[in-house]
C-alpha cells in the first residue's frame, strides 16, 4: 500500500490509493501461535519478530503496545454470533397480533386496578370499570371537554394530542395548562387547535399547572389505557408510542398527501392511522377477532419482541466477556502480577469491556453473524409456512433486536470511522495548505549545493585521498587490495554519472578549486567539500553488504593534513579541526550522547555513498518535487528530465547545466537538500533510505555548516531562520503523513515505516531546536 500526494493542473488528489497482494502459495500465509505470544507487547499476527535485529529499533518509544484483534477475536466473535443467532431460531416464536392484543389487555387491567388501588379503590381484581371510575374521578382532564371536537369516545384519544403518552403529548398539555388551548385533528387529517373554555381542570398557579400538566396528564392516561367506566378492558383505549407519532406526523405537508392501499381502494395516510386504531383496518370475522392497534397490542408486541433480546443478550455477554477475560489475562501478564498488592499496577481502561473501538468491531461482527443466521432462520420459517404468506410470515419471524443492536453496531463502527476521516482531512487539508504555499527558499541553494565543477573538485579529492593512503602503505598485499577498491569505487562513480564525471589529478584539482574561489561570492561551497571529505573514510562496502574490505585494510594516512590544507591554503588545519569538532559535537546533541563520537568505517560505510551514490538515485524524484509544478503539462520522464534542467539552470543550449547539473546540485546537498525543499520530499527520500545513521550524519553536517558558516564567519543570521522555517515545515510533512499512514494502513510494512518516519522526526526535530538556540545566542 502506498499514500500518495499528487498536483494536477492545481488540483489536489485525496491521499488514498491501495493494492491488494495475494499470495501465490498456500504456505505465504502463517495462522500458527498461542495465547503466550499475545501477551507479548511487540506480538503482531503477521508480522515475524524474528526476523528484526537490534538496528531495527531505535528507542523504546518505538515499541508502544498497539491492541489491534487477532485471528481469535474475530473467531470468537463470529461463534458467539453464530450460537446466539441458533438459541434465537429455538425459542423465538413467530410475532402475533391477536396473541399480542390478549398480553397487552391483560397487563393494561393489571396496571390500572394497581395505580387504582394506590388512590383508595378498594375492589377486586375483576371490577375493572371501578377502578377506572376511581382514576377518572381522582384525575379528570381540560381537554376531555372537546371530546365531540376529535371525534368523539372512539377516536377523541387519537386525535387529541393531549391524549398521547409521548413527549409531544407532554408538550401539548402543557401548553393546555399555560395557553388554554388543545390541539389535534379532524377526521380528514388537518391540523386543528380549540379554545378551552371550562377551566375548572386549569391549575390557578404555575405550580398547579405544572402539576395538571403532568402528575395528572399521566395518570389520566393510565385510567384511559384499559378502557372507559362504561366498556371496561374491551373499550377505546390510548394509541401507544408508535401509532402517536404515525398520527402527529401525518399532519404534516408531504406525509399527509401519501395514500395506502386498503382493499381495492387508496386512503389517506391519517384515515390508515385511524383505522389501526378503531380495528378496522385488519380482516376478522367477529368482533372477538378485532384487533386495535392501540397502546394495549403495542405492549403485548413489546412483551413478546422482549422474548426476542435474550439470545442478544447472550451474544453481548459472551464477547464482552471474553475480551474482559482475555485482556485481563494479557496485563497479568505483561505487568508481572504475582499477588493482590500487585493489582494496582494494572490499567483498568487496557481490559475492561466498555468503550473501546476493538471491542465494538468484534460485537459488530458477533452482531452481523447474528443478523445473518436469525434473518436466514425467519426466511426458512416463512417458507414453510407457505408461499403465498411468505412476506409476512418473514417479517413475523424476524428478531427485530438483533437487527436494532446490528445497527446500533454499525452506527458506533462508523463514528470511530468518521472521526478518523475527519482527522485525516483535517492532515489532508493541512498538507495542502504545505504544498500551495512556497515553502522553500531557493536562495538556500546558494549555500548548500555545489555546481558541477565543485562536485568534480570533490570526487577528484576523494580519489586523491585514497590514492595517498595507497602510496603511504608499506605492505604490498595491503596496497594491491586497496588499489583494488579504488578502481571498484572509481567504475561505481563512473556508472552512477554515466561517465560524465571527469576527475582530475592533483594540480588540475588545486587550479579549479583556484578557479572558483575566484568566481565566487563566498567560500561556503569550499567548506561543503572540506566537511564531505572529512568524512569520507574509504574501503566501505560498494556494491555488497557481505563486502568484508574494512576488515581486512583500513585507512591510515592524514590526507587532509598533509596535503589538502597545505596545497589550497584557503581552510587552514584548524578549520579543518574545528569542522570535525562541531560535527562531532552535533552528532552527541541529535543523538542525545554525550560521549564524543569518532567518525569511522562503521558510519561511512553508508555515509560515503550519500554524496556521490545513494542520493544521485533519488535526485529525479527531488527535482520533480522541487520543480514539477512548473510544468503542468508534462508528466513521467519529460517532467523529470525538465525538472531536472530547471534545477540545473536551464538546458545545456541555453547556457545552464542540464539534467546533469540539476542531479549534481541535488546529489552535492545530501539528504538535506531534500529535508528543506519540503516534508513530502523528506518523506519519500529518507523513507527509502534505511540507515539512522545517515539522518543523523545528514542533520549534524546542516547543523556543522549553519554554526561555523552561516552563523560565525558570515554573520547570515537572516539564511538560519530562512533554514530552520523549512525544517519546521518538513516536521509537519512528515507528521502529517505519518498521521495518515497510521490512520489507514495497519500492515506490518507500515508499522515499520512508521518507526522509522518517527526516527526521522526526531531528528529533524532536535536539529530545528538547536536552530533555534543557534538564533538566541
Amino acid at each position: 500500500m502506498n499514500t500518495l500526494i499528487t498536483k494536477q493542473n492545481n488540483d489536489f488528489i485525496m491521499p488514498f490509493s491501495y493494492e491488494i497482494v495475494i499470495p501465490e502459495k498456500e504456505n505465504d500465509f502463517n495462522y500458527e501461535y498461542s495465547i503466550q505470544d499475545e501477551t507479548n507487547p511487540n506480538f503482531n499476527e503477521n508480522f515475524n519478530l524474528k526476523d528484526k535485529t537490534e538496528n531495527d529499533y531505535i528507542d523504546s518509544e518505538f515499541l508502544e503496545y498497539i491492541d489491534n484483534l487477532t485471528k481469535t477475536d474475530y473467531i470468537l466473535s463470529a461463534a458467539s454470533g453464530l450460537f446466539s443467532g441458533g438459541i434465537s431460531a429455538f425459542i423465538c416464536k413467530e410475532l402475533s397480533l391477536d396473541n399480542a392484543q390478549t398480553m397487552g389487555k391483560e397487563k393494561a387491567i393489571d396496571i390500572v386496578i394497581k395505580i387504582a388501588k394506590f388512590n383508595g379503590f378498594k375492589g377486586d381484581k375483576d371490577d375493572i370499570a371501578g377502578a377506572i371510575r376511581t382514576l377518572e374521578k381522582a384525575y379528570p382532564f381540560a381537554s376531555d371537554s372537546h371530546t365531540n371536537i376529535y371525534g368523539g369516545g372512539r377516536q377523541h384519544h387519537l386525535r387529541d394530542f393531549t391524549h398521547h403518552p409521548t413527549i409531544t403529548g407532554l408538550i401539548f398539555s402543557i401548553i393546555e395548562q399555560f395557553f388554554l388551548y388543545s390541539f389535534g385533528t379532524y377526521k380528514d387529517g388537518n391540523l386543528i387547535f380549540n379554545k378551552i373554555t371550562n377551566t375548572k381542570y386549569i391549575g390557578k398557579n404555575i405550580y398547579e399547572k405544572i402539576y395538571y400538566a403532568t402528575i395528572k396528564w399521566a395518570f389520566h392516561l393510565i385510567s384511559d389505557m384499559a378502557g372507559s367506566k362504561n366498556t371496561p378492558g374491551e373499550g377505546t383505549g390510548i394509541p401507544g408510542p408508535i401509532l402517536s407519532f404515525l398520527k402527529e406526523v401525518s399532519t404534516l405537508p408531504l406525509i399527509h398527501e401519501i395514500k395506502i392501499k386498503y382493499k381495492d381502494d387508496e386512503i389517506e395516510f391519517s384515515k390508515f392511522i385511524s383505522k389501526l386504531f378503531n380495528g378496522t383496518y385488519f380482516e376478522h370475522k367477529s368482533k372477538d377477532d378485532i384487533i386495535k392497534f392501540d397502546l394495549r397490542t403495542e405492549m403485548g408486541i413489546a412483551f413478546q419482541i422482549s422474548n426476542q433480546a435474550i439470545p442478544v443478550i447472550i451474544n453481548e455477554c459472551i464477547v464482552r466477556g471474553f475480551y474482559f477475560i482475555k485482556r485481563l489475562y494479557i496485563q497479568i501478564k505483561i505487568n508481572n502480577i504475582k499477588s493482590l498488592k500487585d493489582l494496582k499496577k494494572l490499567d483498568p481502561k487496557t481490559f475492561l469491556p466498555i468503550n473501546n473501538r476493538n471491542l465494538t468491531h468484534m460485537i459488530t461482527i458477533s452482531s452481523g453473524v447474528f443478523f445473518t443466521v436469525s434473518t436466514a432462520t425467519a426466511a426458512v420459517k416463512a417458507a414453510y409456512k407457505g408461499k403465498n404468506n411468505f412476506t409476512r410470515h418473514f417479517l413475523l419471524n424476524i428478531n427485530y433486536v438483533g437487527v436494532g443492536r446490528f445497527t446500533f453496531a454499525l452506527l458506533s463502527e462508523g463514528i470511530y470511522i468518521l472521526k478518523d476521516l475527519k482527522e485525516t482531512y483535517k492532515i489532508y487539508k493541512q498538507r495542502q495548505d504545505v504544498l500551495l504555499k512556497e515553502t522553500f527558499d531557493f536562495k538556500i541553494y546558494d549555500y548548500f549545493s555545489l555546481n558541477e565543477k565543485q562536485m568534480q573538485i570533490l570526487f577528484s579529492l576523494k580519489k586523491q585521498k585514497v590514492q595517498y593512503d595507497i602510496n603511504t602503505t608499506k605492505d604490498d598485499v595491503e596496497r594491491k587490495i586497496k588499489q583494488k577498491w579504488l578502481q571498484l569505487w572509481e567504475k561505481d562513480i563512473n556508472e552512477n554519472y554515466k561517465n560524465e564525471l571527469v576527475l582530475l589529478n592533483k594540480d588540475e584539482t588545486y587550479n579549479q578549486i583556484s578557479n572558483e574561489v575566484g568566481k565566487s561570492i563566498d567560500i561556503g561551497w569550499l567548506y561543503l567539500i572540506t566537511m564531505e571529505l572529512s568524512l569520507f573514510i574509504p574501503y566501505y562496502p560498494i556494491k555488497s553488504k557481505e563486502e568484508k574490505w574494512n576488515k581486512v585494510i583500513k585507512y591510515k594516512s592524514n590526507f587532509e593534513e598533509e596535503e589538502f590544507c597545505k596545497c589550497q591554503m584557503i581552510i587552514s588545519y584548524e578549520d579543518y579541526k574545528a569542522i570535525l569538532k562541531e560535527y562531532n559535537k552535533n552528532i552527541g546533541k541529535l543523538d542525545n550522547k554525550t560521549k564524543k563520537i569518532i567518525t569511522g568505517a562503521g558510519i561511512t560505510a553508508v555515509l560515503g555513498i550519500a554524496t556521490g551514490g545513494v542520493i544521485y538515485y533519488f535526485s529525479p524524484q527531488i527535482a520533480v518535487l522541487i520543480a514539477g509544478s512548473s510544468f503542468a503539462n508534462l508528466s513521467g520522464a519529460a517532467l523529470t528530465n525538465a525538472s531536472l534542467a530547471f534545477i540545473g539552470g536551464g538546458s545545456l543550449a541555453a547556457g545552464g547545466l542540464g539534467m546533469a547539473g540539476g542531479t549534481t546540485i541535488l546529489t552535492g546537498g545530501g539528504v538535506f537538500i531534500g529535508s528543506l525543499s519540503g516534508g513530502i520530499t523528506t518523506f519519500s527520500t529518507l523513507n527509502s533510505i534505511s540507515s539512522k545513521d545517515l539522518v543523523l550524519s545528514e542533520c549534524a553536517k546542516f547543523l556543522t555548516y549553519c554554526s561555523l558558516i552561516l552563523v560565525k564567519k558570515q554573520n547570515n543570521i537572516a539564511m538560519v531562520k530562512n533554514i530552520q522555517k523549512s525544517i519546521q515545515d518538513s516536521i509537519n510533512e512528515l507528521s502529517n503523513q505519518l498521521k495518515i499512514n497510521e490512520l489507514i494502513y495497519k500492515d506490518e510494512t507500515i508499522i515499520h515505516q512508521s518507526k522509522k518516519q518517527k526516527m526521522y522526526i526526531k531528528y529533524f526535530d532536535r536539529c530545528n531546536k538547536i536552530l533555534l538556540n543557534t538564533l538566541k545566542d
